[in-house]
């Protein structure tokens, strides 16, 4: 499993839960599996508290999977991409923060397109285990092309199963929501038999 942080450099709660979880393995240890995680994934953005990579101005979320010879952000993209990837992850799950009122949910992405369903399903079986509310992305066509540059969709669309988990509001680190994905990621390891369930 690979758990992903910090896209935009202004959402800081995914690197403190991936920081939790990591806290709580050193006391109990994975029973089986391995888990990786990319908690810090735009530095310059969060140096400088933007959303985007500060020194071009692009989306990395809107970048992949990336390009070796391409601008910053997606050579930046394809060196998550293809660590991951390479990889072959049962599940990637990639941490954001929307606004100061949302609260904590599991984001799925509209199905990738390829003829096989399966991966799309697990997804949508994993979303179950987190204890979080579910929310099926939608859109236009445009909408859809869009989210393909995202991780989670370029994922999706090499049949990885991909997850968002969206934990409350950006620029700050809210402890509610930093428990809330902490527990919501706990129980998808659980749910693997990587860890022992929650107590």
């Amino acid at each position: 499993v690979w758990l992903t942080g910090c896209g935009h450099g202004d959402e800081v709660g995914g690197i403190a839960v991936i920081q939790e979880l990591f806290k709580r393995l050193k006391k109990e240890p994975l029973k089986k599996g391995i888990l990786q995680a990319f908690p810090l994934m735009n530095p310059t953005g969060f140096e400088s508290s933007s959303r985007l990579v500060a020194l071009t101005k692009e989306d990395l979320n809107r970048s992949f999977p990336g390009n070796p010879l391409g601008s910053l952000a997606e050579r930046i993209a394809d060196k998550i991409f293809t660590a991951i990837a390479q990889s072959r992850p049962d599940l990637v799950l990639d941490l954001h923060n929307d606004w100061i009122r949302s609260m904590p949910y599991a984001l799925i992405d509209p199905p990738p397109g390829t003829k096989d369903k399966t991966v799309h399903e697990k997804v949508k079986s994993f979303a179950q285990k987190t204890g979080l509310v579910m929310i099926h992305e939608q859109g236009s066509p445009a909408n859809r092309q869009e989210l393909g540059k995202t991780l989670t969709g370029s994922l999706l669309r090499h049949e990885l199963p991909a997850l968002t988990l969206e934990l409350g509001e950006a620029f700050v680190v809210n402890e509610d929501n930093v428990a809330d994905g902490a527990r919501a990621i706990w129980n998808v390891l659980s749910s693997l038999g990587m860890t022992a369930a929650m107590t």
